[in-house]
């Protein structure tokens, strides 16, 4: 697979560290098509699986696992949230999640900034859109440092990546801003 993947882990003494650092040991990175995975194990070397391999049964049950995943992420909050949340509304939650699959997207950005019930990008994706946004980097870079980073594919839509018009204004406006203030 042509992306690179970086891990760096620390040695520690604790349990919790230590089950956090094999983890960090092993990185995953998917093609464009979601067809293979490269499993890094530093160590012990990389591994490409190809999901074509696979039986159809046993891809099957592959997406039943991961809407299932996913309907129990939507649901996921902090226990405070959890106590005043109703079965009502998760019930809604989950059917805007659902409308969201069947119209082809995995992550939707609403209107408030959400992606999806429930689900806000995280300060991680938000820095790397607004990396892009700035000019620092190629929408192409921004996704891979984040599988780098995260070991998890990128599953924004490319719009995160457009400047607004309202946007581009008023980065005009800082620039002449301060294109003035070094005149004077």
């Amino acid at each position: 697979m042509s992306e690179n993947t970086t891990t760096t882990t620390t040695t520690t003494t604790t349990a919790a560290a230590t089950a956090a650092a094999k983890k960090a040991r092993r990185s995953f990175t998917w093609d464009d098509a979601l067809n293979m995975v490269e499993i890094d194990f530093l160590k012990a070397g990389k591994k490409t699986f190809d999901l074509r391999e696979l039986p159809a049964e046993i891809l099957h049950r592959a997406v039943a696992h991961g809407i299932e995943q996913k309907l129990r992420d939507n649901m996921a909050m902090s226990k405070e949230e959890a106590k005043v949340t109703t079965d009502t509304e998760y019930l809604k939650m989950t059917e805007e999640l659902w409308d969201n699959l069947k119209s082809g997207q995995w992550n939707k950005k609403k209107e408030d900034g959400k992606r999806g019930p429930s689900i806000t990008v995280s300060d991680l994706e938000a820095r790397f859109v607004e990396g892009v946004k700035k000019g620092l980097m190629t929408p192409e870079n921004a996704k891979a440092m984040y599988t780098q980073c995260t070991g998890k594919p990128w599953m924004l839509d490319d719009s995160v990546f457009e400047v607004e018009e309202a946007e581009e204004v008023e980065e005009a406006e800082e620039e002449t801003s301060e294109e003035e203030t070094e005149e004077n």
